[in-house]
């Protein structure tokens, strides 16, 4: 085994490559004047976007059919969601919604509550006005 060769085409075509390499353009080149105006996600897209195509003519498993290009459209998305933290937007997202249904079911049981026991003391202020 070469020592000197570490990062192999093999590698780069592969999910861990391409996150490892879309990252690691995004980390070094994100300062420079003309980029820093790019919003993150946009340009972390264009980079794997980019990387897919490349790697699949290099590797020769590029075709010129729409499926293809579909896949390599999903799995851009799929690393820019993976770089970006949109797993953790999501699951915030989810969790805040599950949350919130929970919140509103209990303020709603406790104003039935509220209502219910005003009811209540609302008849017995009424039964002692009648006797």
């Amino acid at each position: 085994m070469e020592i000197n060769n570490f990062v192999t085409t093999d590698f780069l075509a592969s999910f861990t490559g391409t996150l490892f390499v879309v990252e690691l353009m995004v980390f070094v080149t994100k300062n420079l004047p003309i980029i820093k105006k790019v919003r993150t996600r946009f340009y972390t897209f264009i980079l794997a976007l980019s990387h897919i195509i490349i790697m699949g003519f290099v590797t020769k498993t590029a075709t010129q059919t729409v499926v293809y290009y579909y896949s390599v459209l999903i799995n851009s998305l799929i690393v820019t969601v993976m770089l970006c933290g949109g797993y953790d937007i999501i699951i915030d997202k989810v969790y805040s919604v599950t949350n919130t249904d929970s919140k509103e079911l209990a303020n709603n049981s406790t104003t039935t509550k509220n209502m219910s026991s005003n009811t209540e003391e609302n008849d017995k202020v009424d039964l002692n006005k009648v006797n």
